[in-house]
């Protein structure tokens, strides 16, 4: 599910033209570019106190460094959520 989440932010930054080189990409093209190109190379996460998923609670995810080369993206995404129950970094790499 949180894999799902963290797409979703991307899926919003690209959608409000936030991304350098996504601006003209549609959503139903982002749907295809994230099955098939987007990777989660590292995680690092922790679990302080269990999150009842159930229930609403809010977090915050931030674009913590995006750089290109070529055809190839690094994300460094930092996350906190539902009053630091889960805190981290992820770091992704996607292919234009």
């Amino acid at each position: 599910m949180f894999k799902s989440n963290l797409l979703c932010f991307f899926a919003k930054a690209i959608l409000d033209k936030k991304l350098k080189g996504f601006e003209n990409m549609s959503f139903a093209e982002y749907l295809i570019f994230m099955k098939e190109n987007m990777f989660i190379v590292e995680s690092n996460k922790k679990f302080k106190k269990e999150t009842d998923v159930t229930k609403p609670f809010f977090g915050k995810i931030t674009l913590e460094n995006l750089s290109t080369v070529g055809k190839i993206s690094v994300a460094t995404v930092s996350f906190s959520l539902n009053k630091n129950a889960a805190v981290g970094t992820l770091k992704l790499v996607f292919k234009k």
